[in-house]
């Protein structure tokens, strides 16, 4: 937990919630558990997945690109 919150005494309701923001922070590896931080942190991740998915939906787009180009290069061998 927090070191400057060890002393402070709290309903088990509220160490919960802190300790899930505290797990929070240490998974988007954040130092500073502020509201900004948060947000900054899942804008990032939220960017990372939309580029993500832009990348794989290119990558599906290319491979069908070539697979229709390998069809066509098959078709005119086979004139040949």
């Amino acid at each position: 937990m927090i070191k400057a919150l060890q002393d402070v005494q709290s309903n088990p309701s509220t160490e919960s919630r802190l300790e899930s923001l505290v797990r929070a922070a240490e998974t988007l590896e954040i130092e500073d558990p502020s509201l900004i931080a948060f947000t900054q942190a899942l804008t990032h991740l939220s960017t990372r997945r939309l580029n993500l998915k832009l990348s794989l939906h290119r990558a599906a787009f290319v491979k069908v690109e070539l697979q229709s180009h390998l069809a066509e290069v098959e078709s005119e061998l086979a004139l040949i």
